[in-house]
């Protein structure tokens, strides 16, 4: 589901940002604060209150193969491309 959310966050928002002549750099701000949360942050408290502490490695696995794994990838390729129009390589992800 991060996926796809972040997905639609970036068609959503580079398309507005040009129609509202944003710049290359707020554009992606948006993207990367509209199409990412803090799943953590909230999602595993509120598992916790809700189904019980024997849940929250459930949380806790969805969260690294959801949000984490497309901050650390398609997050960092936003983040290169709006801040200096720089791409980055898969190489370079996998070496660090």
């Amino acid at each position: 589901m991060a996926w796809i959310l972040f997905g639609l966050g970036a068609v959503f928002f580079y398309f507005t940002g040009k129609k509202l002549k944003f710049s290359r750099s707020t554009i992606g701000a948006l993207v990367l604060v509209g199409g990412l949360g803090n799943t953590s942050f909230v999602g595993l408290p509120m598992i916790q209150a809700y189904y019980g502490s024997q849940w929250l490695g459930v949380g806790v696995v969805a969260d690294l193969a959801g949000s984490f794994f497309v901050l650390s990838t398609l997050g960092i390729f936003a983040a290169g491309l709006s801040s200096s129009g720089a791409v980055v390589s898969v190489a370079s992800l996998i070496k660090y």
